[in-house]
């Protein structure tokens, strides 16, 4: 089964920090270690960056777990600047065949801009629903 969760931080973040309180939420939401989610996120960084526009990433958390899914998150930068970053948690040794079908229909322009406005869980849901 796929989790498809949404959260809004409505605090600044510094941009030090942002991958720290992704790994918070995803420990929140995926009952994964908030540590080992970060040194995930660090390890996929490490090969290039996940930014696909200028307030729009793409982390990456690799695990074991059997339970995959995505996070959408809005946060807010030093400027008051809203991002987005659609946090995928995949299984990397048996990834979903379903996960790889949402990120297709999410990772489409027109989607990636709708996710960019979503303001709840129901209108995330909904994006990956209707598909485009």
């Amino acid at each position: 089964m796929i989790k498809v969760e949404y959260v809004e931080i409505k605090q600044q973040i510094k941009s030090d920090v942002v991958n720290e309180e992704i790994s918070r939420q995803v420990e929140i939401f995926f009952d994964i270690n908030a540590k080992e989610a970060l040194a995930s996120i660090e390890k996929r960084n490490l090969s290039g960056t996940t930014k696909i526009e200028k307030d729009f990433y793409l982390p990456h958390v690799e695990t074991n777990a059997q339970e995959q899914g995505v996070l959408l998150l809005h946060y807010y930068d030093l400027n008051d600047t809203k991002q987005t970053a659609l946090v995928m948690v995949v299984n990397s040794r048996n990834p979903d065949k379903k996960l790889e079908e949402i990120m297709g229909i999410l990772l489409n322009s027109k989607n990636i801009n709708k996710m960019k406005h979503c303001n709840s869980n129901e209108e995330f849901r909904r994006l990956i629903q209707e598909g485009d």
